[in-house]
């Protein structure tokens, strides 16, 4: 499971002092369950993100129960507690940033500062799709969630889709506009320009006709309208047309005389 805390506040680096781990290092710690790793995907003057790894040990929970009988110690070795965020995420942030937890920073006043921070927990086992937010948002949180699954391998060149709201997209004046997919890419290797703090190496580029601009923007703030049925494509003497569920008719038009 992990959690990652990102800032794009500057200067972004004193994240790693807020939290009281080296941005330029990797740190484990031993835990009764397993173990947890601290490490800095990224520290820049353009963002900080600190990631907390934690790799469940699931023989060492079993090791010295004794027998349960058949069913009970496959349950006990099978299940999702390596996985899914739980009870042990809690013990491990606990334990890595507890002086974070308790208002402890150096240098001092650095945790009475107001910092733009979002954290990531990934994956969670909601019981409901309104739990978290019912959970969080009385807290003052603003929570976004996006279901496990294959939702983004859907989006296809030409799909209309929205831009959800976040500091960046706000910021922008594009929380809420529309525009459409016009292609998708691994800022590893094209480095383009995101808005917003990408979750994993892939981004959608998204066309808007109002303003003729093009922009880039992390898969979980950008959400599917519809497949922009009734769009239109020629290329030669071929006509494509879109249908609603995001495939493409073709048909041959007549020649220019």
């Amino acid at each position: 499971m992990l959690l990652t805390i990102s800032t794009q506040t500057a200067p972004t680096r004193d994240l790693g002092h807020l939290l009281r781990r080296h941005p330029d290092q990797l740190q484990s710690f031993s835990l009764p369950f397993g173990t947890a790793y601290v490490f800095y995907p990224r520290a820049d003057d353009v963002e900080c993100t600190a990631a907390l790894l934690l790799d469940i040990d699931p023989v060492g929970l079993v090791r010295g129960r004794g027998s349960a009988g058949d069913s009970g110690l496959v349950d006990a070795y099978v299940n999702d507690r390596p996985y899914a965020a739980s009870s042990f995420l809690s013990v491990a942030i606990a334990r890595v940033f507890g002086a974070a937890l308790g208002g402890r920073s150096k240098p001092e006043e650095l945790a009475s500062r107001e910092l733009e921070l979002e954290a990531i927990v990934s994956p969670v086992r909601s019981p409901e799709a309104t739990w978290p937010d019912r959970l969080f948002a009385p807290l003052g949180y603003r929570v976004q969630q996006s279901a496990l699954g294959d939702y983004y391998s859907r989006l296809r060149f030409g799909d209309r889709v929205r831009i959800l709201p976040d500091p960046a997209t706000e910021e922008r004046g594009l929380a809420g506009k529309v525009g459409e997919v016009y292609g998708q890419t691994t800022p590893s290797s094209t480095k383009p320009t995101i808005i917003g703090i990408p979750l994993k190496d892939y981004a959608v580029g998204v066309f808007f006709d109002d303003t003729r601009e093009q922009h880039w923007f992390p898969e979980h703030l950008v959400e599917l309208v519809d497949h922009n049925p009734g769009a239109t494509l020629r290329l030669g003497d071929m006509e494509y047309v879109r249908n609603a569920d995001g495939s493409w008719a073709e048909r041959k038009t007549k020649p220019n005389v």
